[in-house]
C-alpha cells in the first residue's frame, strides 16, 4: 500500500514536472520570437554603434543583424548603391525603419578585410560628422577626421574618414554622402567601419 501512494505521488511530480517544461518551452519560444523583434534605436547612428562598432568580430556583426528581425534582401532585391560596383562580398543585407525612415544594414567582406555598413536617408552633414567626432572607437572618440575627399563608388559622393590603430587592433570609420544633393543616390548616406577580418 505505501509502495502504491510513492507510485502516485510520482505520477503527480511527473506531470507538475511535464506541465513545467511545457510552460518553460512555450515561455522559451516567446524569448526567441521577443530576440528577433524589429530592433527600435533612436538612429542610425545608434544602430550603426550597436551593430558594427560593438561588435567583438565579423561574426558578431553577423549575428546581431539577423536577429533585429528586419526583412532580409537578397539577389536582385539588394539596391545597387549596397551593391556597389560588385567589388565587395556582402554576407547579410538587412531592411529595416528607424525613426520612421527606411535604413539597410549590410555586413560583408572586401579583400580579407571585414565590414559593417549602415545606409540611411540624408541628414544635415555638419551635424552627423560632429556625432560621429565623438564615437567611440576602440577605447577613444574618433574626433577629427584624417580624411576628406571624393569617393569612387558611389559616383558624386565625398567621404569623410577616421582611421585608429591600437596594438594589432585597427578601425577604419567612413561617413559617405553626395555633397552637392544632385546625384541618383543623393537621398542616402551611409556609415561603414571596416577592420581585420
Amino acid at each position: 500500500m505505501a509502495q502504491l501512494s510513492v507510485m502516485k505521488l510520482d505520477r503527480r511530480t511527473l506531470s507538475l514536472l511535464a506541465t513545467t517544461v511545457t510552460v518553460a518551452a512555450v515561455g522559451l519560444q516567446q524569448v526567441r520570437a521577443h530576440a528577433t523583434v524589429e530592433a527600435h534605436y533612436g538612429s542610425a547612428l545608434a544602430a550603426f554603434g550597436d551593430v558594427c562598432v560593438q561588435s567583438v568580430s565579423h561574426g558578431d556583426m553577423l549575428r546581431k543583424v539577423r536577429i533585429k528581425g528586419w526583412e532580409p534582401l537578397r539577389g536582385d532585391q539588394i539596391p545597387a548603391l549596397v551593391q556597389e560596383n560588385g567589388a565587395i562580398q556582402l554576407s547579410e543585407v538587412r531592411r529595416g525603419r528607424i525613426a520612421g525612415q527606411p535604413v539597410i544594414l549590410s555586413v560583408g567582406e572586401l579583400g580579407g578585410t571585414s565590414f559593417c555598413r549602415v545606409y540611411f536617408r540624408a541628414v544635415d552633414t555638419t551635424s552627423m560628422r560632429t556625432q560621429l567626432a565623438g564615437l567611440q572607437v576602440l577605447g577613444s572618440p574618433l574626433s577629427r577626421p584624417d580624411f576628406d575627399g571624393p569617393l569612387n563608388v558611389p559616383k558624386g559622393w565625398r567621404a569623410v574618414g577616421w582611421h585608429r590603430s591600437v596594438g594589432d587592433q585597427w578601425r577604419a570609420v567612413h561617413y559617405g554622402f553626395d555633397p552637392d544633393g544632385q546625384g541618383p543616390d543623393a537621398s542616402w548616406q551611409d556609415i561603414e567601419i571596416t577592420r581585420p577580418a
